[in-house]
């Protein structure tokens, strides 16, 4: 929503007095009344009105002096200069005093620019005072604004594979929308996509659990939708895609968003980096198996393999053209190590030269087995 109407709810806190290094025989001789709640709630879109608007959140105290004498308070701490403590018309700075005449009270507040981005603020103000015995007193005035997103998109990054000729994602991508509104209720509230690019199709969104009222006039409302896509290699590389959805209320645009959907356009051969034999004793062998996969589904035929060093035995296990090959690396055990790199030449036009590093450490040494028995 983007009406201010949170304006006319002033932003009250409850919080009381208390005593530090006092006797607790001894009243302290001031008290704050309090206001139901101590955190309130802002939309986004509300916090992005009201700068627009130069206004300002505020959170009242009413700081009430109940005895035959007057009390004089000294502001003594506060958590930073990003907010003010007002007393009326003049703006507290750390040392400042507040007289409360007694049988009196009086209003302090705490100024803040509305933040828009969600999370939650905590303020705070600390008063102190002597006690018509000498013995000081101080309390805290706190406080905390949590600022809500109207309606978001979750995940708001969707990835999907693109491959050639074929559907860029075989399962549907789940996604969760989450709506903030102030209202009475939530009659004839709902979320649509709004205008899907060619290529995807969406589920229409349903509730997932009943709406919640997470305070007073405010509610929460979740839905859950699905997408899926025909992308291809042959659709147009507009991306990222922007994915608009509109929550609406007896059909009026209540909010409005969108979430990101980036196609990653596979192509090439995918093989490991490394091919590790571990530790080979003499007169001893190993085999490690080693696939080489089209990403992007192209098929291939492999047209040499070679090692630097010739250390390594290597056999390719089909020699045909398919998206998917195997080969067979045979190491044998010896008094060195092995370092090398495999070079595979390919047809494949995206990857015609795969390398791979081929490690394999010496058999122990006598004195090596000795210092590690295991």
């Amino acid at each position: 929503m983007t009406d201010t109407r949170w304006l006319a709810m002033i932003v009250w806190a409850a919080v009381g007095c208390g005593a530090e290094s006092a006797p607790t025989t001894t009243a302290i001789p001031c008290t704050v009344v309090a206001h139901a709640g101590a955190e309130s709630t802002m939309l986004v879109g509300e916090a992005r009105a009201a700068r627009a608007a130069r206004q300002s959140a505020s959170a009242d105290f009413t700081l009430a002096v109940p005895g035959a004498s007057s009390i004089e308070l000294q502001l003594t701490a506060v958590g930073c200069n990003c907010y003010q403590v007002q007393h009326g018309a003049r703006s507290l700075k750390v040392g400042d005093h507040v007289v409360i005449p007694s049988g009196s009270a009086t209003r302090v507040q705490i100024v803040a620019q509305p933040t828009v981005e969600p999370g939650i603020r905590h303020y705070h103000a600390e008063f102190s005072g002597r006690r018509s015995d000498g013995t000081p007193f101080s309390f805290p005035l706190t406080h905390a604004i949590r600022t809500r997103a109207d309606v978001v998109v979750r995940p708001d990054v969707l990835h999907v594979d693109v491959k050639p000729r074929a559907l860029a994602s075989a399962e549907r991508i789940p996604v969760l929308i989450e709506q903030h509104v102030r209202a009475d209720s939530t009659n004839e509230l709902s979320a649509v996509w709004d205008e899907l690019p060619s290529g995807l199709a969406a589920t229409v969104p349903f509730l997932l659990e009943p709406p919640t009222e997470v305070s007073t006039g405010l509610w929460r409302v979740r839905w859950r939708s699905s997408l899926s896509t025909t992308i291809n290699d042959l659709t147009p590389a507009e991306q990222p895609w922007r994915l608009p959805i509109v929550s609406r209320q007896q059909g009026r645009e209540v909010a409005r968003t969108s979430c990101m959907l980036i196609a990653r356009r596979q192509s090439g051969i995918s093989a490991p980096a490394l091919v590790h034999f571990g530790r080979l004793s003499p007169a001893s062998a190993a085999v490690r198996r080693v696939q080489l996969r089209a990403l992007d589904d192209v098929s291939f035929a492999i047209s040499s393999v070679g090692v630097r060093a010739g250390g390594v035995d290597v056999r390719v296990t089909r020699h045909v053209s398919l998206p998917e090959h195997w080969l067979e690396l045979r190491a044998e055990g010896s008094d060195e190590p092995i370092s090398d790199v495999l070079t595979i030449e390919t047809d494949h036009p995206a990857s015609p030269r795969l390398q791979i590093a081929v490690r394999a450490l010496a058999a122990q040494s006598a004195d090596e087995r000795v210092s590690n028995p295991h």
